[in-house]
C-alpha cells in the first residue's frame, strides 16, 4: 500500500514538472522576456531604419500583415525619410505581453510596444505591434510600426496607429 501511494506521488510528481514545463516559456515571456524581445526588436528595426535597408525592415514584417498593407515598399520610404539621426538611446514606456489561446484563433504571444527615443537630431516616440509567435510562421513578426516626433506628441498628445497592419507617421 505504502509502495503504490509512493509510486502515485512520484508520478503526480513528474505529471506536474511536465506540466510547468511546458508553461514555463510563457512565464519567461511574461516576466521580462517580452521586455528583452521588445528592446532586440527595435534594435533591429532602427539599425534597419538607419542603414536605409528597406528589404530588412519588409522582412521583420508578419507575412500575414505584409498582404494586408497597400504599398509596403511606400510606406518604408515615408516612415526612412521622416527618421533622422542616429540613435543614442531609448526607454520604453510600456511593454505589454499578451498570451492568448483559443480554439478558433490558436496560441499567440504578442507584444506592444512604447518607446521614447532620442537621436542625435530629433526625439520621437515609437509604437510597434509584433506576434512573437502564433499559429503559423505567416504570422509571427512586427504587425504595425508608428512614430511622432516627442513634440508633436506633447503638443498633440495624440495616439497613433491603427488596428490596421502598416508603418504609421504622425506630423
Amino acid at each position: 500500500m505504502k509502495a503504490k501511494r509512493y509510486l502515485v506521488s512520484i508520478l503526480l510528481i513528474i505529471a506536474l514538472n511536465i506540466c510547468a514545463c511546458e508553461k514555463m516559456g510563457n512565464v519567461s515571456f511574461m516576466n521580462g522576456g517580452a521586455d528583452k524581445i521588445a528592446d532586440a526588436t527595435l534594435e533591429e528595426f532602427i539599425e534597419a531604419v538607419e542603414a536605409d535597408d528597406r528589404e530588412a525592415i519588409k522582412g521583420m514584417f508578419a507575412e500575414d500583415a505584409l498582404t494586408q498593407i497597400d504599398d509596403i515598399d511606400s510606406e518604408i520610404d515615408a516612415f526612412i525619410q521622416f527618421y533622422h539621426g542616429t540613435a543614442q538611446n531609448w526607454d520604453d514606456t510600456s511593454v505589454a505581453a499578451e498570451v492568448s489561446s483559443s480554439e478558433k484563433e490558436g496560441y499567440y504571444q504578442r507584444i506592444s510596444c512604447k518607446y521614447k527615443m532620442e537621436t542625435t537630431e530629433e526625439n520621437y516616440q515609437i509604437r510597434f505591434t509584433k506576434n512573437v509567435s502564433a499559429p503559423t510562421q505567416e504570422q509571427e513578426g512586427i504587425y504595425k510600426v508608428g512614430i511622432i516626433t516627442q513634440e508633436c506628441f506633447e503638443e498633440k498628445h495624440e495616439e497613433f496607429g491603427s488596428n490596421v497592419p502598416g508603418l504609421y507617421i504622425v506630423e
